[in-house]
């Protein structure tokens, strides 16, 4: 049941992306993708760990059935999810590093 829920979850995650993709291609898309998720980073706690856990769902959802519109979509949302991680940590220095799911990136 979860499994349904969520594939009708992400099919409309998909169709509005891909409208986007569409429109402003791959960049475009991910540029669109980040501003907004910037914007939101103060507001909503978690959200680099929601773009990452929707990248995941993708991607089993692309291996499940083979369509690799959902393998593009869940590349997209998880570069999203590393960057919006990375600037939610220069906006709060005091925020605790998660060396579990993200990249860091080397001074």
């Amino acid at each position: 049941m979860r499994y349904m829920a969520i594939k009708k979850n992400l099919e409309e995650i998909s169709k509005t992306c891909m409208e986007l993709l569409a429109k402003k291609g791959e960049e475009g898309l991910y540029n669109y993708l980040r501003k907004t998720a910037f914007a939101k980073v103060g507001e909503q706690p978690g959200l680099e760990i929601e773009f990452i856990n929707t990248s995941d769902d993708f991607f089993s959802l692309y291996r499940s059935t083979g369509e690799e519109e959902y393998f593009l979509l869940g590349k997209i949302l998880r570069r999203v999810g590393h960057a919006t991680y990375r600037y939610a940590l220069k906006l709060n220095s005091n925020k605790k590093v998660n060396k579990k799911k993200f990249l860091n990136l080397i001074k």
